[in-house]
């Protein structure tokens, strides 16, 4: 089986390169952040046309069948700002002019149907696999467990951690780099709690589903997307104690003393333990 995922260089996004299509993923816009940011004291301009730029470049640099945006479009869950609305609005219609769009629902997407075109195809929170010859890629946020039948996937993509190191210069400046994240699947640590002790944070499926769900687990290796909004903190990987978002990266079942790192421009950082001494940690 050929890998058919490809980071694209110096950019939070990748290609899947099927046989008859090619798909390309972002993660984590979070339009109207700045909003936010303005209530801190910390005023920047609207970043939705830059985003829109930056989107529109990948999409004419890469020439994608498909844009799948694995979720958290706006920042705001509930009370939307008119300028956030029109903002999300105006920023979908124009890349759905370019390329097909469609959209796992993140944590933050509440309400996100009011401000979609009608030609955007938006999918649940729990993902959707996708298919061609042998090989099977599963999509989601990241922040809800999947479908039953994204774990038979040889891949499952997600965004929600927003994956960065932390990195200081000899002066004590300090920044965040974005980063990318791959982690094994451990078959045998998902089957466990079907088995006995479901224990505290109980098994991903229901009862109903769990007879079913236990045939078709497998072992798929987990890439976890950077952040596309640059503005946006995240789960710091080289920091002593690093606190996973969502059920899939926060559970035992993946085997996270292995998992590889990658900065955007695609040099090797090594496993998460290598990460922790990239930097002098606080005491």
């Amino acid at each position: 089986m050929v890998k058919p995922i490809f980071p694209i260089v110096d950019a939070p996004a990748l290609l899947v390169n099927f046989s008859n299509k090619k798909i390309m993923c972002i993660a984590d816009l979070h339009l109207g952040y700045e909003f936010l940011l303005a209530q801190k004291g910390v005023v920047i301009p609207s970043q939705v046309d830059e985003t829109k730029a930056r989107i529109l470049d990948l999409i004419e640099l890469t020439n994608p069948d498909d844009l799948i945006i694995l979720g958290d479009i706006k920042h705001n869950i509930f009370n939307v700002p008119s300028s956030e609305w029109r903002g999300v609005t105006k920023l979908l219609e124009e890349i759905s002019g370019k390329t097909r769009v469609q959209i796992v629902l993140g944590n933050h997407d509440a309400n996100l149907n009011l401000l979609l075109p009608k030609n955007i195809l938006v999918h649940s929170s729990k993902g959707f696999l996708i298919v061609d010859d042998d090989v099977k890629v599963g999509l989601i946020h990241g922040h809800a467990w999947p479908k039953p039948d994204l774990l038979q996937a040889d891949y499952i993509i997600i965004g929600h951690n927003h994956p960065v190191i932390e990195m200081r210069d000899e002066l004590g400046g300090k920044w965040f780099e974005p980063v990318w994240l791959e982690v094994q699947w451990s078959r045998e640590k998902i089957v466990a709690p079907f088995a006995g002790d479901l224990g505290s944070r109980g098994a991903p499926f229901s009862s109903e589903d769990s007879k079913s769900a236990l045939v078709q687990i497998g072992n798929p290796k987990v890439i976890v997307m950077p952040a596309f909004n640059p503005l946006l903190g995240g789960v710091a990987l080289n920091r002593p104690e690093i606190n996973f978002l969502g059920p899939i990266l926060s559970s035992n079942f993946v085997e996270k003393s292995t998992a590889k790192v990658k900065l955007l421009d695609g040099t090797f950082l090594g496993s998460l333990e290598n990460c922790s001494r990239l930097v002098k940690q606080d005491k």
